[in-house]
């Protein structure tokens, strides 16, 4: 919710969050949490990459422990997809790092900074602009450039999900979910034919694309009590032409079940912004 700094949650997190549980939520899920820093979707996003960051987790954790409720956390790495504030309409501020540059940085400043096309945030407020990466070296649309994996990144990134699902269970959570959804690392670099344009065994074919998902998750499932349930959030459809659809995330979803998935969150969309889809009565 835009309000960590390096990560840290706060008296903001044990304030919103166990006011739900407080109410009787009877699951209570922690905001999409970066496993590495320059995973974050904004600079101040939650993260858990240090276990310096658990005893602040575990404190939001045992207060919703104490009001009979259950915690979950979402754990997340947002890759190529660094976001874009344009939908917000004004500019940055002077004092947000707005300039005269044409150049996006990385990663997104907070919503109510009214950002317009230089909504991502440099160098000096906190964003990478040189540690953007993803499945392909293709840039969401409209943002920042971005490095292609290297297979050394990938087993990187199963690692770093493997640990933060260690600290995630010394902190108590009852639940984790990776997130694989809305063109963030796990959507795009496994699943999104568009964005993964990959010719080694991490691209091309189903079984290619949905490699690097099937490997986090049994990461995480070796680094997690047998009985802790592990949530998969998805985007079941890219709802544009020649991304991911309903069809594959069937096919993915019995293959997640199999490994030991007990939850598949569907979602959908938040690859491409030319994403089209009529809603309708009760959508």
């Amino acid at each position: 919710m835009y309000s960590c700094d390096d990560g840290f949650l706060n008296d903001y997190h044990l304030v919103h969050l166990g006011a739900f549980a407080l109410r009787g939520a009877a699951l209570t899920m922690v905001e999409a949490t970066a496993v590495a820093p320059e995973g974050r979707i904004s600079p101040s996003d939650s993260g858990l990459w240090k276990s310096e960051h658990v005893p602040l987790h575990k404190r939001v954790v045992d207060f919703i422990h104490s009001v009979d409720g259950k915690a979950g956390i979402q754990l997340a790495h947002a890759g190529r997809k660094v976001g874009d504030g344009r939908r917000f309409g004004d500019r940055i501020p002077a004092e947000c790092g707005n300039t005269d540059s044409d150049r996006l940085q990385a990663s997104t400043y907070p919503p109510w900074h009214k950002a317009d096309a230089r909504s991502t945030a440099a160098e000096s407020d906190g964003g990478w602009p040189t540690a953007v990466y993803g499945p392909s070296d293709q840039p969401y649309p409209g943002l920042n450039e971005v490095r292609e994996m290297t297979v050394d990144d990938i087993r990187v990134l199963v690692h770093r999900f493997a640990q933060s699902a260690r600290w995630a269970d010394e902190a108590g959570y009852h639940v984790v979910e990776i997130h694989a959804a809305h063109g963030y690392l796990l959507h795009s670099e496994c699943r999104a034919p568009i964005s993964n344009t990959r010719t080694d065994e991490y691209g091309g074919s189903f079984e290619n694309r949905a490699r690097v998902l099937v490997e986090v998750f049994r990461a995480v499932r070796l680094n997690l009590p047998a009985e802790k349930p592990i949530f998969v959030r998805i985007s079941c459809t890219d709802w544009i032409d020649g991304g991911w659809d309903l069809e594959q995330s069937v096919r993915l979803a019995a293959e997640l079940k199999g490994l030991g998935a007990d939850l598949i969150d569907c979602s959908s969309a938040g690859l491409d912004p030319a994403q089209k889809f009529d809603p309708f009565s009760g959508f």
